[in-house]
């Protein structure tokens, strides 16, 4: 038994070094577009990005690439055009505002799961997910309305 508990904890500490070392990763990323727009336009940055994405991913599944069928691919330029479209709004929004700010609305981008999900299956989620949703929300207007309760520009682009 006590063999289960050492390879349990140390699943856990793994798990949690992968989730930190993600979210240094996708943090950092805000900045290196932020610099990378100094020297490259928006549109620019976003096709360097997804090129060196696409160069990597082909390396390393070159295989499945060459099986795949034309649903899949279907599914994959469907789904990559709209990452595109995503990652186009979150770079103009990254140059047009603070890296924080952009940073925290695309993650907020995780409340309209739980939001979809409630209207999809019409019932009302539990209390700390309404308690989250609500906290979520409270952080967004705090972050991004000025004085005068007006939105900062660059916020509709981001999101």
């Amino acid at each position: 038994m006590n063999g289960v508990h050492v390879n349990q904890g140390q699943a856990t500490r793994r798990a949690d070094i992968q989730m930190l070392l993600a979210t240094v990763i996708w943090g950092s990323s805000y900045l290196f577009m932020k610099s990378g727009l100094e020297s490259m336009q928006e549109l620019n940055l976003v096709a360097f990005r997804f090129g060196i994405a696409f160069i990597a991913a082909g390396l390393l599944f070159h295989r499945r690439l060459f099986n795949m069928d034309r649903r899949t691919l279907l599914a994959g330029a469907i789904m990559g055009t709209a990452l595109f479209a995503a990652f186009v709004f979150i770079t103009y929004g990254v140059q047009r505002t603070t890296t924080s700010q952009a940073g925290f609305l695309i993650s907020l981008a995780v409340i309209f799961v739980p939001i979809l999900t409630t209207i999809q299956h019409r019932r009302m989620p539990d209390k700390r997910l309404t308690l989250s949703i609500l906290v979520a929300v409270t952080g967004l207007g705090l972050l991004t309305l000025q004085h005068q309760l007006s939105l900062h520009t660059g916020i509709f682009s981001a999101y």
